[in-house]
């Protein structure tokens, strides 16, 4: 995956964010919103870009932690 094309920078133009989609079936969890968008704190866009995709990695791993809770939940209710 190229990272590099969630990367988008500040308003001031400084530093780099990352934007992360969330699923459309998850968004509830998050409160409506369709992305997370976070600061990588990095000025040189390579270095963003090795930042974005460990968060990108992590939500994730997190996106489908949540699918399976959802999952056990949906069995219990049957």
């Amino acid at each position: 995956m190229n990272n590099q094309r969630f990367l988008v920078r500040n308003r001031h133009g400084s530093t780099w964010h990352t934007r992360i989609h969330i699923p459309r079936h998850l968004q509830l969890m998050f409160s409506g919103r369709k992305e997370v968008r976070k600061s990588t704190k990095c000025e040189d866009k390579r270095q963003a870009g090795r930042v974005a995709g460990l968060w990108w990695a992590q939500y994730q791993v997190l996106f489908q932690e949540i699918e399976k809770q959802m999952s056990k939940k949906d069995v219990i209710r049957q």
